[in-house]
């Protein structure tokens, strides 16, 4: 008999979807391309960058065939303006803004790689910032306090889902737009 598993996504199945995250590798050696499921990734030519899964960045990371340039909105200056803007106001900062004529979603959005946005979040960043800092540390400037800033918005943003809590009880709405993908 199988256990009933509660409603919505768990940490783990998130994880998989941010792991479809575009994000921009810098390959230390030549690959040809790779026909993946979601397409061909164009053939890796040191020192030409090259937007990946996250899933392959990590894979070739690990190998050590590639390092991990990291988001701009993953580094310790974005991350403050996030966080104080998150602190000044009672909503949520806005995610990045979609390109004109689009059909995809997250995580198929360039949203994580180097030509991001530094000032917007993407859905799962979170989960990528975690990810990337567990498996790519040293491609990261100042991963501690990146870590720390990243632990302080989460921080800051379940106070204000508890306090968005406590407005659905008074049959008010709550405006949750840019909150972002999964939360433990």
């Amino acid at each position: 008999m199988a256990l009933p598993l509660p409603a919505g996504l768990t940490p783990p199945e998130t994880a998989f979807l941010c792991e479809m995250e575009l994000v921009t590798i810098i390959p230390r050696q030549r690959l040809e391309k790779l026909n993946l499921l979601g397409g061909p990734t164009p053939p890796f030519a040191p020192p030409h960058r090259t937007a990946t899964p996250l899933w392959l960045a990590l894979l070739l990371k690990r190998q050590r065939r590639a390092n991990i340039l990291p988001p701009p909105w993953l580094s310790p200056r974005s991350l403050s303006s996030v966080l104080d803007l998150e602190k000044s106001t009672a909503s949520f900062s806005p995610p990045p803004a979609l390109p004109p004529h689009t059909t995809t979603s997250p995580p198929f959005l360039p949203s994580a790689t180097a030509g991001a946005p530094p000032d917007a979040l993407p859905y799962h960043w979170l989960e990528l910032g975690e990810m990337l800092l567990e498996a790519a540390s040293d491609d990261i400037p100042e991963p501690d306090n990146v870590r720390r800033l990243m632990r302080d918005l989460r921080e800051v943003r379940m106070a204000k889902m508890r306090a968005g809590v406590g407005v659905l009880e008074g049959g008010r709405e709550v405006n949750l737009n840019g909150v972002g993908g999964g939360w433990r």
